[in-house]
C-alpha cells in the first residue's frame, strides 16, 4: 500500500499520521520511501523534518506521530500548507467591537470575522488556528490568531488593574493588522512596558541633570560571530514622548507608575524598572561632585542604592550601560584643566575608565608635583589651611613636606572639590564662590591619558591583518581618473588598512590631492563594509569651517552616488538644538548617518556627541590645528575612537618638532613614545640638530610599505605638473620710503639691548618695505604707489598680466592694504569689484567667492586674500599669477599661498612673483626684503629635506637684524648720504637755485608751492611768529589738513637740529582759527634732520621735508 499523511485537529494542535494501508509507520521511517497526501501528491517530509530540528513539531512518545501547536500552525505559509496537507490559510478579516473607554472597568471587547467583500462570515467557528465555515476547514494565521488569543484571554478573565489592562492592550495593538477597525483611539494609541533603561545627561544653565531613556535590549545574532562592539540600544519612545517623559520626571521628586505622554504615547512601569528610577531620581539633587561620580560608574551606584529592593540579575537586565566613549585612552568623564594645572596619576596599566575619580593627583606648588593619595585630599586641605592660619612655611603631611601658601591651600582646595571619593563630595566651600560657579558651569568632557610625560596605552607595532578584504575599487564619479601619485597614495592608505594599522599622517604638499585621496579611500572602506568585510561604522571629517564646503563639493564631485552614503552636518544651530536635546540623541542621530562633517570648534565644545561612535576613518584635515598637545581641541581629537585615523596636513612641522609629535600621537597613539622623551631624543637643548633629523625621518619612514608617514612634494611626485617660475622683482626705494627705512634702522640701533629691540626692529622694517606710509592718507593713487617699492612692483606685474587677460592673486595681511589695494585695481582696470578673503569672511562667503573666481575664466581679475584665511583650501587654479605682497615669517604659509594656483587641476603654467625693496643705499646684501628671502629659502630647504620647522628661531631673529641693521647703523646720523649730490635732477626742484636762497625768499618759495597746491598761504610776522613763519589753509571741501609752517633755510648742509621742531610745536597753540585738522610741518633745504629731531617729530606728529623729501611738498 502507498503511504499517506492523515492530520487530525485537537484542542493544542494538529497531529500528523503516516499510514499504509491500517499499518501506522513510524515517523523515522516516513522519508525513507515516497509519502503521499490524501490528494494524491506527494508530501514534503523535508519541511516537516526541518520544523522537528528547530523544535517547532514534536515527534509522538510512540514516535508515530507529529505533533504541530496551533500557533506554529498559524505561522505556516502556503508552501508549508502544501507540501503536508493542510486546510487552506483563510481568507478572513477580523472585526473587533469594544464597550466602554479604555480606562473603564466595564471596558469589554469581542470580535468577529468578515470576508475580503466585508461581508460577514456567519456561523465562523474557531478550534485554535482551524476555523471551519460551510463545512471547510481553513488556518488562521498570524498575527489574527495571536490577536484572537488575547482578546480571548480577556473575554474569559477580564483586567481589573488599569495599569495591566492598558499593557494587554499595547500588546493587541501591536499585532493589529491595519484593516482590523477598532475605532480611531485604541487603533493609534500607543502604551508601552519598558523592561529596561539607559542614562544620558544634558547640561541646564549650569547645572548637570541626568535623563533616563527607555530602550529595548539589542540581542546578538548568532549568525554573527563577532558582534559590534558599539551595538547601539533602539529607543522605545520617539523623541517628542521620550522629551515630555524627560520634563516630567525632573518636576516631581517621586516616580509615577503611569505617564501619559505627547502623540496618545502612555508609559507603565514594572515595580522593578520603577525602583531604579526613583534611584536616579534622587541623585538629582545632590551635589554636581556626587552626580559626576554617579555618571562614572552608573551600575554601581544603582547596585548600592537598590541594595535589598533589586536582585543584581535584575538590574542587570533592566540598566542598559550607553557608554559616552569607547576609546582606551580616555580615564573618565571630569572637568578638563589647563596642563600647568593637574597631574592625575593612575594605577600601571589601568587603561579604561576607573569607578570614579583616579586614585591620585599631582597638585603642582612653587614649581613641583606633589603627588597626594585622592583619599587624603580634604585631610590636607583641613591641615594646610590650619598650618597657614598659624604662619607656619611648612607642612609635614603623610611622609611629606609641602610649602604652605595662599597659592597651595588654592590649588589643594581645587583638587579636593574635583577629586573627592565617590559618597564623599568636597565641601562646598572648597572653591571660593566665584570659582565654584565657574567649575559648575564648566561641561565634562572626555580626560585622557596625553602622552605628554607618561604613556597610557601603546600601540602594538605588530598589527593585525583584517579578516577579508573584498576586491572592490572606489566607486569614482565617471570620468573621473587618479594621478599616477594619487593611486600610490590609496594604495598605501588600503595597505595600512590591511594590516590592522591604527592611522596614519598623509602630509602630501598642498595641491597634490589629499583630499581626493581620502575620499576615494573612505569611499573603498565603505564598500568593504558593504560587502561584509567589517562592522558597518559612519566615517568622520573635522575640518576648518572654511573648508567644509570645499570638502562636500569635492564629494559630490569625484564620489558615484551614493558616495559615502547620507551626509551630516554636526555643527551650526541645528546640530547645537540637537545636542541640548542629551548626548545619546546626538549621538544616536549621527550613528545613522553615512559620514559626518564637523569644525574643530564644535569637535572640542561638543566632545560627547563623538565619542559614543566607532567611528570607520576620522580624517582630521589642516590637522595642524592640533599640533599643539597642550589644547583642549587636541585631546578632545584624541578621545575618539576609530578603525582608522588620518590626519591630513601639508606642513606637519610648523613651528617644533614637537608639532609632529602631536600629530603621529592622534595617528598612532605612543608610537613616538611620550613627549618628554621624544624630545630628549630628537631635540635636546630645545632644537634638533641635522644627524637627529635624519634619524626622526627614518623612524617615520618605517616599515617600509606601511610608514607612519607619506610625504610628497609636486616637483618630484606630480608628473602631470605644468611649469612654475619663481621670479624675484627687484625695486629701488622711493626716497620718502628709504628715508622711513633709515629712520628705523637707526631707531634700532638707539635702542639696542632693550628687551624686544630685534623683534620690534624687525616688524617695523618689514612693513616700512611694504609701504612706509600706509596708516595715511595720500592725495592719490598713483602717490600711494610711488611711495611703495613693492607696490611700484606689483602693479608693473599687473599692468602686464592685464594685457595678457590673465588671473592673479594677491597675498597680503594688512587690511588697510587689502582696502586701498582693490579700490586702485578696480579704478586702475575697470574690473568688476575685486574679491578680498580674509579671517573675516564667513566660510560659506569665502567658498561663494572662490566659485565666482574659478568660474569666470576668461579675462583679468585679481583676488587678494590674506595668507592664512586664504592659504588653506582653496582651489583657485583660474589664476596663474601669485604675486607675495606682504612676506610671511613661515616659508611653510607662503607655500600654502602658492598652492591655491599651483596644485592638482592646473593645466597652463604658473608663475610665483616675489616684489623685493631695495634700499638705494644699503644694497641687496642688506636690505630686509631680500635677506627675508634668502631666509626663508634656506629655511624651505631644511624642512623639505629634513622636517626641520620652518617657523622663524631666535637665531633666525639674531641672524637678520645683524643683517639688516647692525650691519649699516650708525653715523653719519643723516637721512641722506654726505656724497649725494644730483638732488637737482630729481623731481621739479632746482636744489641749486634753493640752496642759494636767502631766508625769506625760501619761506616764499614753501608757502607758493603750497598756493599752487590749492592752498590760501599767508606768511607770519617777522617778529612775534611764536615759532611759525606761514600758514597753509586747505582747500575748501578738501580732506588734506592744514599746515603750520616753520622754516629752517641753511647754506652749511648740517642736519637740522630739534630746536626747529619745538619751535613749531610751540606755535601751534598760538593759532586757534587754522581749520582743522592741523598738522604741524618743518620744511629745510639741508640734506636732513636729526636723530633727536627725527625722535620728537614722530612722538608729536610733526612732519619734516629736508632735501630727501622736499619734491612731494
Amino acid at each position: 500500500m502507498t503511504p499517506a499523511i492523515q492530520y487530525k485537529i485537537t484542542s493544542d494542535g494538529i497531529v500528523l499520521t503516516c499510514k499504509a494501508g491500517p499499518k501506522q509507520l513510524p515517523v523515522k521511517s516516513w522519508g525513507k520511501e515516497t509519502v503521499f497526501l490524501s490528494n494524491g501528491n506527494p508530501a514534503s517530509i523535508g519541511a516537516l523534518n526541518l520544523l522537528i530540528e528547530q523544535e517547532q513539531a514534536v515527534i509522538a512518545e510512540d514516535e508515530l506521530g507529529v505533533f504541530l501547536p496551533h500557533l506554529v500552525l498559524a505561522g505556516f505559509e502556503k508552501w508549508q500548507v502544501k507540501g503536508l496537507g493542510l486546510p487552506q490559510i483563510g481568507p478572513f478579516r477580523l472585526v473587533v467591537e469594544t464597550k466602554s473607554v479604555l480606562s473603564s472597568e466595564n471596558f469589554s471587547v469581542s470580535y468577529g470575522f468578515s470576508l475580503p467583500n466585508s461581508l460577514p462570515a456567519l456561523g465562523a467557528t474557531r478550534n485554535g488556528a482551524i476555523i471551519t465555515w460551510n463545512d471547510e476547514e481553513y488556518i488562521l494565521s498570524d498575527p489574527l490568531y495571536s490577536v484572537v488569543e488575547l482578546l480571548e484571554a480577556y473575554k474569559s478573565e477580564p483586567i481589573a488593574d488599569m495599569d495591566e489592562r492598558f499593557l494587554w492592550w499595547s500588546q493587541v495593538r501591536e499585532l493589529l493588522p491595519d484593516d482590523v477597525d477598532v475605532g480611531n483611539f485604541l487603533k493609534t494609541i500607543n502604551i508601552v512596558r519598558p523592561e529596561s533603561f539607559t542614562l544620558d545627561f544634558v547640561e541646564e544653565n549650569g547645572e548637570l541633570q541626568l535623563t533616563p531613556k527607555f530602550v529595548y535590549r539589542t540581542e546578538t545574532d548568532e549568525d554573527q560571530p563577532e558582534p559590534a562592539d558599539d551595538q547601539e540600544p533602539l529607543d522605545i519612545l520617539p523623541p517628542a514622548a521620550q522629551y515630555d517623559f524627560n520634563s516630567t520626571f525632573r518636576q516631581h521628586s517621586v516616580t509615577n507608575a503611569r505617564y501619559a505622554l505627547s502623540d496618545r504615547w502612555y508609559v507603565v512601569l514594572p515595580k522593578s524598572v520603577k525602583s531604579a528610577l526613583q534611584a536616579v531620581r534622587d541623585i538629582q539633587n545632590e551635589p554636581r561632585e556626587q552626580k559626576l561620580a554617579f555618571l562614572h560608574n552608573p551600575r554601581a551606584a544603582l547596585r548600592n542604592c537598590l541594595e535589598g529592593k533589586i536582585s543584581d540579575e535584575a538590574l542587570e537586565s533592566i540598566f542598559v550601560e550607553t557608554p559616552f566613549f569607547l576609546n582606551e585612552r580616555i580615564k573618565c568623564l571630569g572637568i578638563w584643566e589647563p596642563k600647568a594645572g593637574l597631574f592625575i596619576k593612575t594605577e600601571s596599566g589601568q587603561w579604561l575608565p576607573q569607578d570614579g575619580p583616579p586614585q591620585a593627583v599631582g597638585i603642582p606648588i612653587n614649581g613641583n608635583v606633589y603627588t597626594v593619595s585622592t583619599e587624603k585630599l580634604s585631610e590636607l586641605s583641613t591641615a594646610m589651611e590650619t598650618a597657614l592660619n598659624k604662619r607656619q612655611s611648612l607642612l609635614s603631611h603623610e611622609g611629606t613636606e609641602y610649602p604652605v601658601n595662599n597659592k597651595a591651600l588654592e590649588a589643594v582646595k581645587k583638587a579636593a572639590s574635583l577629586f573627592s571619593p565617590p559618597g564623599k563630595p568636597g565641601k562646598p566651600d572648597g572653591l571660593p564662590e566665584e570659582d565654584a560657579k565657574k567649575e559648575k558651569s564648566r561641561p565634562l568632557v572626555p580626560l585622557i591619558y596625553d602622552h605628554i610625560e607618561e604613556l597610557g596605552i601603546i600601540v602594538d607595532e605588530k598589527t593585525g591583518q583584517r579578516v577579508c578584504e573584498h576586491p572592490a575599487k572606489p566607486n569614482l564619479t565617471p570620468g573621473i581618473g587618479l594621478h599616477s601619485h594619487q593611486i600610490e597614495g590609496l594604495a598605501w592608505l588600503q595597505q595600512h588598512w590591511r594590516k590592522a594599522s591604527p592611522g596614519a599622517i598623509l602630509a602630501d604638499d598642498m595641491g597634490l590631492g589629499k583630499t581626493l585621496q581620502t575620499l576615494a579611500f573612505m569611499n573603498w572602506v565603505k564598500l568593504q563594509m558593504d560587502n561584509g568585510c567589517g562592522h558597518q561604522r559612519p566615517f568622520l571629517v573635522v575640518a576648518p569651517t572654511g573648508l567644509l564646503k570645499n570638502w562636500e563639493a569635492e564629494a559630490e564631485k569625484f564620489l558615484a552616488p551614493p558616495g559615502l552614503g547620507p551626509l551630516f552636518h554636526a555643527f551650526g544651530a541645528r546640530f547645537k538644538t540637537l545636542v541640548d536635546s542629551g548626548w545619546v540623541n546626538a549621538t544616536t542621530e549621527l550613528k545613522s548617518a553615512g559620514w559626518v562633517m564637523t569644525t574643530y570648534e564644535t569637535l572640542r565644545d561638543k566632545i560627547l556627541a563623538f565619542t559614543g561612535i566607532y567611528w570607520a576613518v576620522v580624517a582630521f584635515d589642516e590637522a595642524q590645528k592640533v599640533k599643539n598637545p597642550k589644547a583642549m581641541v587636541t585631546d578632545m581629537a584624541k578621545s575618539l575612537k576609530a578603525e582608522f585615523t588620518l590626519p591630513l596636513t601639508g606642513t606637519p612641522v610648523e613651528n617644533s618638532l614637537a608639532d609632529l609629535w602631536c600629530i603621529a600621537d592622534l595617528a598612532q597613539p605612543g608610537r613616538l613614545n611620550t613627549l618628554k622623551e621624544f624630545a630628549w631624543l630628537y631635540m635636546p637643548g630645545g632644537r634638533a640638530e641635522e644627524s637627529q633629523l635624519k634619524t626622526l625621518k627614518d623612524e617615520l619612514l618605517s616599515p617600509a610599505g606601511s610608514e607612519l608617514m607619506m610625504r610628497r612634494s609636486k616637483e618630484e611626485h606630480w608628473k602631470e605638473r605644468p611649469e612654475k617660475n619663481e621670479v624675484i622683482h627687484h625695486e629701488t626705494m622711493p626716497l620718502l620710503q628709504a628715508a622711513a627705512y633709515t629712520a628705523a634702522v637707526n631707531r634700532a640701533g638707539a635702542e639696542q639691548g632693550k628687551p624686544g629691540t630685534m623683534l620690534k626692529a624687525l616688524q617695523s622694517l618689514r612693513a616700512i618695505s611694504l609701504h612706509p606710509f600706509m596708516s595715511e592718507d595720500l592725495n592719490s593713487h598713483e602717490e600711494f604707489i610711488d611711495a611703495s617699492a613693492r607696490l611700484k612692483a606689483t602693479f608693473k606685474l599687473l599692468d602686464d598680466i592685464y594685457s595678457k587677460r590673465e588671473k592673479a592673486l594677491i597675498f597680503v595681511e594688512y587690511l588697510r592694504m587689502q582696502s586701498v589695494l582693490s579700490e586702485i585695481i578696480e579704478q586702475r582696470y575697470g574690473c568688476p569689484k575685486v574679491m578680498i578673503i580674509s579671517g573675516q569672511v564667513s566660510g560659506a562667503k569665502r567658498q561663494a567667492r572662490v566659485d565666482e573666481f574659478q568660474n569666470n575664466r576668461e579675462g583679468f581679475e585679481v583676488m587678494i586674500l590674506s595668507p592664512k584665511a586664504g592659504g588653506v583650501g582653496l582651489n583657485l587654479t583660474a589664476a596663474t599669477h601669485v604675486i607675495h605682497l606682504s612676506r610671511w615669517w613661515n616659508p611653510a604659509v607662503e607655500d600654502q599661498c602658492s598652492d591655491r594656483v599651483y596644485r592638482i587641476g592646473q593645466n597652463r603654467s604658473v608663475t610665483i612673483h616675489y616684489p623685493v625693496a631695495i634700499h638705494p643705499e644699503y644694497g641687496e646684501e642688506n636690505s630686509f626684503d631680500f635677506m627675508l628671502h634668502d631666509l626663508l629659502n634656506r629655511k624651505r630647504y631644511l624642512s623639505r629635506a629634513l622636517l626641520a620647522p620652518p617657523a622663524g628661531t631666535n637665531e633666525d631673529i639674531t641672524w637678520l637684524f645683524n643683517k639688516t641693521v647692525e650691519s649699516v647703523e650708525g653715523e653719519p646720523q643723516t637721512d641722506i648720504p654726505e656724497d649725494r649730490d644730483d638732488y637737482g635732477s630729481r623731481g621739479d626742484v632746482d636744489f641749486d637755485r634753493v640752496d642759494l636762497m636767502e631766508p625769506l625768499e625760501f619761506e616764499q618759495w614753501v608757502l607758493g608751492r603750497l598756493a599752487n597746491k590749492g592752498y590760501d598761504t599767508k606768511t607770519t610776522p617777522v617778529s612775534g611768529d611764536a615759532g611759525a613763519d606761514g600758514i597753509a589753509i586747505s582747500p575748501p571741501g578738501s580732506r588734506l589738513p592744514s599746515y603750520i609752517i616753520q622754516c629752517k633755510h641753511t647754506q652749511s648742509g648740517a642736519n637740522i637740529g630739534h630746536g626747529a621742531v619745538e619751535e613749531v610745536l610751540r606755535a601751534s597753540s598760538r593759532y586757534p582759527d587754522v581749520p582743522k585738522p592741523v598738522v604741524s610741518i618743518v620744511v629745510t633745504n639741508a640734506k636732513g634732520f636729526s636723530r633727536r629731531a627725527r625722535s620728537l617729530a614722530r612722538s608729536r606728529g610733526v612732519k619734516l621735508f629736508s632735501k630727501l623729501n622736499l619734491n612731494s611738498l
